[in-house]
C-alpha cells in the first residue's frame, strides 16, 4: 500500500451508544466493509458514524429512531440511543471519534441542564443569564426564578456546540458555537431516496466531468444505457429518464430494474458526499454479483478522487470477495474488512468487538469457513 491522502476517521472508539458500550476499531482504512451475522453491530456502526459526522443533527438523530421505529415522542433524552436502552447516569458519556485518547477528533454527548435564571435590573429592566449544569459534576442550587431545561451538550472537535432539548418532552435544536459539518450521505439497505433529492444532486454535477462518472457507472449495469437525465413528470414529481442504443424515445430508469436504480443512487450519493462520509447499508442490494467487483473498482476510485471515507455493511460472501479483489489490487486506497461479533472473554461479557483485516490478509479470510451471513 502505497498510501493515499489521510482519512477523517484512522481509527475508531465508540463508548455508551446502543449495544455499542465500549466498541474500538484500532484502524479504518478509506473503503471499510463490515460483516458479520444478524444484530452483530454492522448498522449500529454506520449509525454511530452518522451521528459523529453530523455532529448529532437532530434531524439525523430523528431519522435514526424513525427507521428502527422507535417512539421518542415521550423519551425524555432519546433514551434508545444509550446502551441498554436506558436513561444515562449521571457520570455516563456518549463518546464517538478517533481511538486515540488525547485527540479532539471526538464527538462527546453529555447529559446536562440549561438554567436561564432572571434578573431585574437597577434600571427595572428584565435580563436573562444561561447556565450549563452538566449532572456529572456538583450542580449548583436551582433558585425559583431559574428555568429549567433538560439537553443533550453536544460537542465536536473544539468547532462545534450545541444544546439538544427536550423540554415538554418534544426534542428541539439549540445551537451554540458551531460550524458545518462535512458532508455525510447515507443509503439504507431497502429504501431508494426520492427523485427530487436525486434530482437535486444531479443538478450540481450536469454538465461536468462529473456528470459522465455516473454515466460510466451505469454501463456496469447495462451497456446499452447510452445517456440519462432528469425530467419533471406531472404524477411523479422529478423523475430518471435513461436513452438506450439505436432508440430514439427515452424510458423511465426505474423500469430497467432495481440494479440500475441502486447503481444511480450511489453514483450521485458519492459525488454529494465529497470531502466527508458515505455510508451504505447492504451493499450487494440490487447489483448482481457478477458486476460487484466493477462497482468496487468505481467506489474506491471516487473515494480517493473525491476525499470519501466510506462504510459499508454485506451479508454477502460474493460482496466480501469482490471487495477483496478489488482492495488487493488498488496500491492507493486502503480498504479495510471488519468482522463484528462478541467477545468470547468473560471479562468481557459479551460484549461487541470488531477485528480489522488488511489487504494481505483478507486472503485468509476469505479461506474461512464460517459463514459470514
Amino acid at each position: 500500500m502505497d498510501g493515499g491522502k489521510p482519512v477523517k476517521l484512522p481509527s475508531l472508539h465508540v463508548r455508551n451508544f446502543r449495544m455499542l458500550e465500549d466498541f474500538t476499531l484500532e484502524k479504518l482504512g478509506r473503503v471499510n466493509l463490515l460483516v458479520g451475522g444478524n444484530n452483530s453491530g454492522k448498522s449500529t456502526v454506520l449509525e454511530a458514524v452518522r451521528v459523529y459526522a453530523t455532529a448529532a443533527e437532530l434531524d439525523v438523530l430523528l431519522d435514526i429512531c424513525k427507521r428502527r421505529e422507535e417512539n421518542i415522542k415521550y423519551s425524555s433524552a432519546f433514551q434508545s440511543l444509550w446502551t441498554r436502552q436506558q436513561t444515562p447516569k449521571q457520570e455516563q458519556v456518549m463518546r464517538i471519534g478517533e481511538a486515540t485518547p488525547d485527540t479532539d477528533n471526538v464527538l462527546i454527548i453529555e447529559i446536562a441542564h440549561i438554567a436561564n435564571t432572571e434578573k431585574i435590573e437597577p434600571d427595572g429592566s428584565r435580563s436573562v443569564s444561561t447556565t450549563v449544569i452538566h449532572t456529572s459534576s456538583s450542580p449548583r442550587p436551582f433558585s425559583i426564578t431559574d428555568t429549567i431545561i433538560p439537553v443533550w451538550h453536544v460537542r465536536k472537535n473544539n468547532l462545534h456546540q450545541r444544546f439538544i432539548s427536550f423540554q415538554y418532552h418534544q426534542p428541539s435544536q439549540i445551537n451554540g458555537e458551531y460550524r458545518l459539518s462535512p458532508p455525510c450521505e447515507y443509503r439504507p439497505a431497502t429504501e431508494f431516496m426520492s427523485g427530487d433529492a436525486l434530482s437535486k444532486i444531479w443538478k450540481n454535477i450536469a454538465l461536468t466531468p462529473k456528470e459522465k462518472t455516473v454515466l460510466q457507472v451505469l454501463k456496469i449495469i447495462d451497456s446499452s444505457i447510452e445517456d440519462y437525465r432528469f425530467i419533471r413528470h406531472e404524477e411523479y414529481g422529478e423523475s430518471a429518464i435513461v436513452r438506450l442504443k439505436e432508440q430514439q424515445s427515452t424510458i423511465p430508469l426505474r423500469s430497467m430494474g432495481d440494479g440500475v436504480a441502486h447503481a444511480l443512487q450511489i453514483a450521485l450519493q458519492i459525488h454529494a458526499a465529497q470531502g466527508g462520509f458515505l455510508l451504505i447499508d447492504e451493499f450487494e442490494n440490487g447489483l448482481h454479483y457478477s458486476i460487484q467487483e466493477k462497482v468496487w473498482e468505481m467506489v474506491f476510485a471516487l473515494a480517493e478522487d473525491l476525499d470519501i471515507q466510506v462504510f459499508a455493511t454485506t451479508h454477502s460472501r460474493d460482496c466480501i470477495s469482490s471487495f477483496a479483489a478489488v482492495a488487493n489490487r488498488n496500491k492507493v486506497t486502503e480498504g479495510m474488512l471488519i468482522r463484528m461479533g462478541r467477545s468470547v472473554l468473560k471479562r468481557d461479557n459479551n460484549k461487541v468487538i470488531g477485528t480489522a483485516y488488511n489487504e494481505e490478509e483478507l486472503a485468509a479470510v476469505l479461506e474461512m469457513s464460517r459463514d459470514v451471513r
